[in-house]
């Protein structure tokens, strides 16, 4: 169907996907030193690109699917983001 992406979707549009046709995706990646030349991001940014290429594969493969991907993350410290709606939840528990 089509790559959706989570930040740029209101809670509505989620909460109408269908769960037997869609997927989500989130990468994890550490953020650490790499030496001077190297950005601290440079596993997170390495994973964000694989994770992009993965999705476009699998749309094309399987265009009967909706793939949604996931919003930019970014931290401050050890603070906790709340999750941005019930139908997420739901997509996760499933």
């Amino acid at each position: 169907m089509s790559i959706l992406y989570l930040d740029k979707m209101t809670w509505e549009e989620a909460d109408h996907l269908d769960r037997q046709k869609s997927i989500f995706f989130f990468s994890l990646s550490p953020i650490e030193e790499h030496g001077p030349h190297l950005p601290l991001g440079t596993y997170f940014y390495g994973a964000t690109d694989m994770l992009k290429l993965v999705m476009q594969n699998l749309e094309e493969r399987e265009s009967c699917l909706d793939v949604v991907g996931p919003p930019p993350l970014r931290s401050r410290g050890a603070s906790r983001r709340p999750t941005p709606s019930r139908a997420v939840d739901e997509f996760i528990l499933f």
